[in-house]
C-alpha cells in the first residue's frame, strides 16, 4: 500500500503559469505521488499521514476525508466522500480506497486533492500527483462526473421502487428525506451554493400521481425519470465546478498588534479571530527613539512568550510574526516609509541580529512565517538588497523551514525593478494593500462588481492584480497581502482614513471584505491575506452586536469559501 505523508504547514508546490489551461508542474515539488492502471479498483489504497511543520501528528478526530479530482481530459470531476476509512485519528492518519471512476480516462489529473471536512467546513487540502496509465487490453468504462452522494441517491431511488410492494407512499417519503439530506449537507459544505429541491419535489410529485393513478411504474417511465433526475443534477454540479476551481488561500488571518506599552493582546481580539475561524498575524513593536535611530529595541521575550503562550492555550494559531518599527513609548504611529537610520551599516547589524532573534521564537513556537520587515521604503532602496539578502540567507542557514516575507508598502511594491528587488530575499512576496473602492460614501446602491473592481482597476489608477501577477512572473514566488482593510465608516471604502466620527457602520467594510474574498478566489498567486486589524479603527467587531463584517469573515474563513 502507497504511503503519503502530508507536512500541511511547509508542503507547497509550483503555481500554475497557463492559468487557462491549468497544467500543474509537480517537476520540482517534494509532492506525494499515485500512479494507477485505468479500471483499477478497491485494491489501490492510500494510506495518509498528516503532519505539522515540526513532524506532529494532526488530530483528525471528527473529520471526513473527501477525495476530489479533475480528470486528465478536463471535463470530469470526481468528489468521493465514500471510500475513506480513518485508521487513527488522533495520530492524523486514514485510509483512502480509490473507485474504478477514479480511473476512467488515462493521463495525468488536472487536479487532485484530499479535502478535509469537519463540521461541514473545509480544513484544508491535500494535494498530490495522480496518473492514470492506459489499459489497452480492457475497455468499456464510459467516462462521467462521479458524486458520490449522488450516486448512492441513485442507488437507493432504484431500490426503493423495487421494494415499494404497496408501500410506495412510505418508501417516497423516506427517499425525499435522503434528498433533502443530501442538500442540506451539500449546502453546509460549500456554504453558500443555492442547491435547492425544489425541481426535484416536483418530479416526485409527479411520479407520485402517476403510480397513485394505475399503481404502475414501467421501465421506461423510470428510466426517464432518472434521466430528468440526472440532468437537475448535472446543474447542480456545474455550480459545485465553480467551488472547486476557486483559488483556496493557504494563510487566512488576521492582524492584532503586541505593543510594547498596555497589556498585551487582549481576549476579546483573540476570540474574535477565533470565532470566524482566522489565524494570527501578530504585529510586534520594536521601538526607536525617533526617526533616524538605527538602534532597534526589542520588547522583552517574557512579555512577548508570555502572549504567545497565553494566546495558544485559547487555542488560537498562530501563523506569522511580524516585527513594526514604532517609537518607543507609542504604539504604531511611526511613518515607516519615512524611517532613515542615520547609519545604515549600524541598522542593519542591529536588524538582522533582531531577525535572527525572531526567527528562533518562530522556530520555538511553531509560528511557520516570519516577517523581516514592513513598509520601510527607505530601507529598500536597491541599494540595500545585499543587506536583505545576506538576512534572508543567515535566516535559512538555521531554519531552512521557515518562511520569509516583506511587507511592502504601496511605493515599493509599485517599484517592481527597485524596491520590488526585496521579492528577492522572500519566499512569499508581500505587499499591503488597501483599494479605494469607491470615490463617494458606500451606500445600498453600489454593487458588488463595484468593489471587485477596485482589485483590478482601483480608483487611484492602480492595477492591484496585474501587479501580482507581475511580481509571480519576474520573481516566481507567490502573494501574500501582508495587510488589506477599512475603516468601518460610510467613506472607509473611498479613503484609508475616515473623516467620520460617532457610530460605527460596518455594512461597506463587510461589503469590502466580500469583494477581496471574491477577487482573490479568481488568483491563484495569490496564497494569503492579512486583515487589518481586530484593534480600532480598522476593527471588525463591536461589544454590541454580531457585526456584518464579522459575519462575512466567519462565512469565508470557517465557512471555507476562500
Amino acid at each position: 500500500m502507497e504511503v503519503m505523508t502530508f507536512n500541511i504547514d511547509n508542503d507547497r508546490r509550483n503555481l500554475v503559469d497557463d492559468k487557462q489551461n491549468f497544467n500543474i508542474d509537480f517537476h520540482d515539488s517534494k509532492y506525494n505521488w499515485l500512479q494507477a492502471r485505468q479500471y483499477e479498483e478497491s485494491m489501490r489504497q492510500v494510506e495518509v499521514h498528516v503532519v505539522h511543520g515540526n513532524g506532529s501528528s494532526v488530530d483528525l478526530t471528527g473529520m471526513n476525508p473527501v477525495f476530489e479530482g479533475w480528470l486528465p481530459e478536463g471535463v470530469y470531476r470526481i468528489i468521493d466522500a465514500k471510500h475513506s476509512v480513518m485508521i487513527d485519528a488522533q495520530n492524523g492518519i486514514f485510509r483512502f480506497d480509490f473507485p474504478a471512476p477514479a480511473f476512467q480516462v488515462a493521463g495525468s489529473y488536472k487536479q487532485a486533492f484530499f479535502r478535509l471536512m469537519k463540521d461541514g467546513m473545509s480544513v484544508t487540502t491535500l494535494e498530490f500527483s495522480l496518473d492514470v496509465m492506459a489499459d489497452k487490453v480492457i475497455s468499456g468504462l464510459v467516462p462521467s462526473d462521479y458524486i458520490t452522494p449522488f450516486e448512492d441517491l441513485y442507488d437507493k431511488l432504484q431500490d426503493y421502487i423495487t421494494k415499494s410492494n404497496g408501500d410506495f407512499d412510505t418508501a417516497m417519503t423516506q427517499w425525499k428525506k435522503d434528498v433533502a439530506d443530501l442538500i442540506t449537507n451539500l449546502n453546509a459544505d460549500v456554504s453558500g451554493i443555492n442547491l435547492t429541491i425544489t425541481e426535484i419535489k416536483t418530479q416526485l410529485s409527479a411520479l407520485e400521481t402517476k403510480i397513485t393513478a394505475d399503481g404502475l411504474l414501467t421501465v421506461a417511465e423510470f428510466e426517464d425519470f432518472k434521466k430528468q433526475l440526472m440532468l437537475d443534477v448535472n446543474n447542480r454540479i456545474g455550480a459545485l465546478e465553480k467551488i472547486v476551481g476557486r483559488n483556496y488561500l493557504t494563510y487566512k488571518t488576521i492582524s492584532s498588534t503586541l505593543y510594547s506599552i498596555g497589556d498585551g493582546i487582549s481576549d476579546d481580539n483573540i476570540n474574535a479571530i477565533i470565532r470566524v475561524g482566522g489565524t494570527l498575524a501578530m504585529p510586534i513593536m520594536v521601538t526607536v527613539t525617533n526617526s533616524t535611530d538605527p538602534n532597534i529595541v526589542m520588547q522583552s521575550d517574557d512579555r512577548m512568550q508570555q502572549n504567545i503562550n497565553h494566546i495558544k492555550k485559547m487555542g488560537l494559531e498562530i501563523t506569522m510574526l511580524k516585527p513594526h518599527i514604532g517609537l518607543a513609548g507609542g504604539y504604531d504611529g511611526l511613518n515607516r516609509a519615512t524611517y532613515t537610520p542615520s547609519d545604515f551599516d549600524a541598522f542593519f547589524k542591529n536588524w538582522k541580529d533582531v531577525m535572527l532573534h525572531y526567527a528562533e521564537t518562530c522556530n520555538t513556537n511553531g509560528i511557520p512565517i516570519l516577517c523581516i520587515g514592513c513598509e520601510q521604503e527607505k530601507c529598500t532602496d536597491p541599494k540595500y538588497i545585499a543587506n536583505w539578502l545576506d538576512i534572508y540567507q543567515s535566516i535559512k542557514a538555521k531554519y531552512p523551514n521557515l518562511l520569509i516575507t516583506y511587507a511592502m508598502g504601496g511605493n515599493e511594491a509599485k517599484d517592481i525593478d527597485g524596491h520590488g528587488q526585496i521579492a528577492k530575499a522572500v519566499d512569499l512576496v508581500g505587499i499591503n494593500v488597501y483599494p479605494n473602492y469607491l470615490n463617494k460614501n458606500y451606500d445600498d446602491s453600489v454593487t458588488q462588481d463595484e468593489l471587485i473592481a477596485g482589485w483590478y482597476f482601483e480608483q487611484d489608477g492602480n492595477h492591484y492584480m496585474d501587479m501580482f501577477d507581475n511580481y509571480v512572473e519576474k520573481y516566481g514566488k507567490p502573494i501574500f497581502v501582508t495587510e488589506t482593510g477599512s475603516m468601518p465608516w460610510k467613506d472607509g471604502l473611498a479613503r484609508l482614513m475616515s473623516l467620520q466620527e460617532g457610530d460605527q457602520d460596518f455594512s461597506g467594510q463587510a461589503a469590502a471584505y466580500q469583494a477581496t474574498f471574491e477577487a482573490f478566489s479568481q488568483n491563484s498567486n495569490i496564497v494569503g491575506i492579512s486583515i487589518w486589524n481586530t484593534n480600532a479603527p480598522f476593527n471588525f467587531t463591536s461589544p454590541n452586536k454580531t457585526t456584518e463584517s464579522e459575519l462575512v469573515l466567519k462565512k469565508y474563513f470557517k465557512g471555507g469559501l476562500i
